[in-house]
């Protein structure tokens, strides 16, 4: 008889801890938990995001979560920098040509004759695709630069692309470009980016080489090209050229700077 009491206590003991066993595993996790990380789960995936929408739908899931407050921030945020336009600069307007119009005149120094020249600049002509200077300069009417005095040449867009106005600092760009002041052909190439230059100015640095033909013969010159443009003006205030080749024994061929100066009242 106790032989039997004591199986039987045995069997309940073994009973027990399976039933124990079982309801551990097989306990629900807690629900505080399981929000807790779906919450966070789900703020990662939208926490980066420019879009109200999907930082609405973590508030509608999560209206009391643990990011609602920053949630609610970044809409207000990008809500308010849709409707505040960025600040556009008054330079960031291209000033308007009129035909006939002056420009000034460009005083163009020879540094190594040491001469000195007078060039009046005007508008010949403006039309609904380009504003043609008596320069040489060429711009569209969306601002591209289509052809650009570089010192004694001047120098026209084949392929890629030259600055256009009002010229941003930070821009950089390559083009092909051919020589239009001769009666030869001259291709060259022109890469150039635009740096501030302080008190509204933005100054262009380009590296230059063409094509020419002199008593020499012919032969490539390269050199660097500096502009120093003013707001939204369509003309450099001041330049600087310095280019040279292997004609005449490597001699230097071309160095002058130029300034514009306002026109007389």
């Amino acid at each position: 008889m106790r032989a039997s009491n004591y199986s039987f206590l045995v069997i309940c003991l073994i009973l027990s801890l399976h039933t124990q066993i079982t309801y551990a595993d097989t306990a629900p996790v807690s629900p505080s938990k399981d929000n807790s990380s779906l919450d966070i789960v789900f703020w990662e995936s939208v926490r980066n995001s420019r879009r109200v929408s999907e930082l609405e739908a973590y508030l509608a899931q999560f209206p009391s979560g643990a990011f609602a407050a920053l949630a609610r921030g970044r809409i207000d945020d990008i809500k308010t920098s849709r409707q505040v336009p960025d600040q556009i600069p008054t330079v960031a307007t291209r000033q308007v040509s009129v035909a006939g119009g002056p420009m000034g005149t460009f005083v163009i120094r020879d540094s190594l004759s040491r001469q000195a020249r007078n060039m009046e600049v005007t508008i010949q002509s403006v039309d609904a695709g380009k504003t043609v200077y008596s320069s040489g300069d060429v711009i569209n009417s969306d601002g591209e630069v289509q052809q650009v005095r570089i010192g004694e040449a001047v120098v026209q867009v084949v392929s890629g692309s030259l600055w256009t106005i009002p010229i941003r600092a930070g821009t950089s760009g390559v083009a092909n470009i051919r020589r239009v002041d001769v009666s030869y052909k001259a291709p060259g190439k022109l890469t150039w980016n635009a740096v501030d230059s302080g008190e509204g100015k933005v100054k262009i640095q380009a590296k230059v080489s063409y094509l020419v033909e002199t008593s020499y013969g012919r032969h490539v010159l390269v050199g660097r090209w500096f502009g120093v443009f003013k707001g939204a003006s369509s003309l450099p205030e001041s330049f600087t050229a310095n280019v040279s080749g292997t004609g005449g024994g490597g001699r230097e061929i071309n160095k002058v700077s130029g300034e514009l100066m306002a026109p007389k009242p």
